[in-house]
């Protein structure tokens, strides 16, 4: 396992780098810069600001400069939009906030998608399995960005059960809407995928041949056929986990929860380079990081993927 950890690691490095080096190269080949827009700045004010964030020195000059401060002062810069306020200040600020809600949609997501699909796939035909899969249906045909809305429109408005928005010190009241309105495709597509793989590893020769031995079925079901039909649904869960935690643009503009993905937005809109970059980075990193952690997760569930 170490072996294999540090082997992830010596791929995971230069990945980063690169991931880094294009964002960084694509951001300054687009046209304008963080203090173009209507309102342009007079020359020599327009002057002052590139000089003081280093514009306008060669592309290769800036990038240099960054890499410096971010390898060794672990610093994404300063925000061109947020002048106050540093890039790190800022998803130390709102990081927090948008794990929160991904922990929570995660955990929910979890406990409710993966049993209501695997009861499913055995009941499959039967009045459960159609339950869910109409449930699962409803998932995919009401995303967040037309779920969001609703949520507030029906039980902060209509009802008036609970906050329409904001953080409110994380009191789990004003959790509760940007939880439902971010983990409920999940779970419907969890659901899916977890009926799905079930229903094909109960079709496997061997589950027969346990079955033709007179295993009782919950042996069947939880020892031999649980672990392979968790495979595709890990995979999943870990793109996903990723997605959770950095925040969902919808979500934290609708409930102005104060996430970090309402970021990747304002940060595009804005032209604020080491924004972008910084959220870019973050949520880079973490889809390294997941993507390795579901690979060790393979060899518990599959001793054959070990050779």
């Amino acid at each position: 396992m170490l072996k294999f950890m540090l082997k992830r690691l010596f791929v995971a490095i230069p990945t980063l780098l690169i991931l880094i080096t294009v964002s960084f190269a694509l951001m300054r080949a687009a046209p304008g810069g963080p203090f173009t827009s209507e309102k342009t700045p007079p020359p020599a004010v327009l002057e002052n600001l590139n000089a003081k964030y280093n514009l306008d020195k060669h592309i290769v000059v800036q990038y240099g400069i960054y890499m410096r401060d971010l390898i060794l002062y672990q610093d994404f810069g300063p925000s061109f939009k947020y002048q106050d306020r540093s890039v790190t200040e800022i998803i130390e600020g709102s990081f927090p906030r948008s794990a929160i809600i991904g922990l929570w949609s995660f955990f929910f997501i979890i406990i409710i998608g993966i049993p209501i699909g695997i009861w499913a796939a055995v009941k499959q035909n039967h009045w459960q399995d159609y339950s869910v899969m109409s449930f699962a249906m409803s998932g995919v045909v009401f995303p967040n960005f037309v779920l969001a809305p609703l949520c507030v429109w029906l039980f902060a408005v209509k009802l008036g059960w609970l906050p329409a928005g904001g953080w409110g010190d994380g009191q789990f009241n004003y959790l509760i809407l940007p939880i439902f309105a971010m983990a409920t495709s999940y779970i419907a597509q969890v659901a899916r995928l977890s009926r799905g793989s079930m229903i094909e590893v109960l079709s496997s020769s061997y589950i027969r041949t346990a079955r033709a031995k007179g295993l009782p079925t919950s042996i069947v079901l939880w020892r031999h056929a649980m672990k392979p039909a968790l495979m595709p649904v890990i995979t999943y869960l870990g793109i996903a986990f990723v997605g959770l935690i950095t925040g969902s643009v919808i979500v934290d503009q609708v409930f102005q929860t104060g996430g970090i993905g309402q970021h990747f937005v304002q940060g595009a809109t804005n032209r604020d380079y080491s924004l972008i970059l910084g959220v870019t980075i973050l949520a880079g990193a973490l889809s390294i990081l997941f993507n390795a952690i579901v690979d060790m997760l393979y060899t518990a569930l599959d001793p054959r993927i070990r050779y």
